[in-house]
């Protein structure tokens, strides 16, 4: 750094990433970054109202504040009783699929199987949050004060060199002014590959994505189950499976098994692209190629679990074409997006998530059990030749 620093390229570079966080700071200034950003990037029509615009900032400084005040409004203890439970039942029926696997050799596929017991369901909220330090901030500099607490929390990192801690630390991404921690209060849910942990936090826990008053499970599979399947098959996507069940990078595949989940892959990124192709979009499906695999095993994750519950209440054959025909309509509802026609070239190339409709459309035509009840054959427009689920 030092030996670059003279350089005018270098100084620039340094001035921009200045500039674009101060920017983000001033809502007067903001336009500028939200007319290329925002409205050209995300397509978005209009800017984040401006008394809005500092909750970022107060997260990062007040987040353990934030949190308790949230959940002592929020906290939904029946909600949060039905996502661990839908939890766990989605992991024992992954691990049988795992265990009923025919193409994994018996090394990889156990293997696999203790990393989804290991993996850790955290739904909520955290359970340590480090304090909300008490520094010398000032009333009118923002920048200021997230200066002096991101050195207050480089230090404290500093100090964890080396030794193990489970307080949380949340985290934000300031390249876009948005959450991509553990905050309680987001609208968001992940899996973290270097812990294997999956984080539903209780500001998912609301209606539409779960909803226990006037819907039925065909619905809360569709959007809770859904989202859960989708996390848990991130653990052995193309990403997780480089991870162990510790979250160590380790390669635990044998050479033959991971040549034969790349021959899935290449099927996945092809019938993505020919499916949009069909719409006329030409992309490049392999760079959201995880969040199609996640999207296709998590849809039949789901169905499975549909399945199980209805063998489970003895439902008669027509209640169980009733309720796959609610759960496969409720998962075309949620799967529908607004997305503007200037920003789709851009979204294609920057985000790993494909459109909504490939998202939906993709998955259902692999399963066996949709087709079937569709009678969708060659030549339709959900037909795929390949109902492989992944595993």
């Amino acid at each position: 750094m030092s030996e670059k620093w003279n350089s005018k390229k270098w100084i620039t570079w340094w001035l921009y990433i200045n500039y674009k966080q101060l920017i983000k700071l001033e809502y007067d200034w903001n336009i500028h970054t939200f007319n290329f950003y925002d409205k050209i990037l995300q397509g978005k029509e209009i800017p984040v109202p401006e008394e809005l615009i500092p909750l970022v900032n107060i997260s990062f400084h007040y987040n353990t504040f934030l949190t308790e005040q949230y959940l002592k409004y929020n906290t939904n203890q029946k909600y949060i009783d039905y996502t661990i439970n839908m939890a766990d039942t989605l992991k024992v029926i992954f691990i049988n699929r795992i265990k009923s696997n025919k193409w994994l050799s018996s090394t990889t596929k156990m293997k696999a199987i203790k990393k989804l017991e290991y993996l850790n369901v955290i739904v909520g909220s955290p359970s340590k949050l480090r304090e909300d330090p008490d520094l010398d901030y000032v009333s009118d500099n923002p920048w200021y004060n997230t200066r002096i607490l991101a050195e207050w929390r480089f230090n404290k990192m500093l100090l964890l060199e080396g030794k193990y801690s489970d307080i949380d630390i949340p985290e934000i991404d300031w390249n876009n002014m948005k959450f991509i921690g553990t905050q309680a209060y987001i609208v968001n849910a992940y899996y973290t590959p270097t812990s294997n942990s999956i984080y539903i936090p209780m500001g998912y826990l609301q209606k539409p994505f779960i909803d226990l008053d006037e819907r039925g499970i065909e619905y809360n599979l569709a959007f809770l189950g859904y989202t859960l399947a989708h996390e848990f098959s991130h653990c052995l996507d193309d990403m997780g499976s480089r991870y162990d069940e510790n979250g160590n990078l380790f390669n635990w595949w044998t050479d033959n098994d991971r040549k034969h989940f790349n021959l899935k892959v290449n099927d996945i990124i092809k019938q993505y692209e020919t499916f949009a192709l069909r719409d006329g979009i030409v992309f490049d499906a392999s760079l959201g190629v995880g969040e199609d695999m996640a999207d296709i095993s998590g849809m039949s994750l789901v169905e499975e679990y549909l399945l199980l519950f209805q063998e489970k209440n003895e439902d008669i054959d027509i209640i169980k074409e009733i309720s796959l025909n609610a759960f496969f309509t409720y998962i075309a509802i949620q799967s529908r997006q607004k997305i503007q026609n200037k920003a789709l070239a851009v979204q294609l190339k920057i985000n790993p998530h494909p459109l909504e409709k490939y998202r939906c459309n993709c998955p259902l035509s692999r399963l066996s059990l949709f087709n079937s009840m569709y009678n969708i054959k060659k030549g339709d427009g959900m037909w795929w030749h390949n109902k492989d689920m992944i595993w």
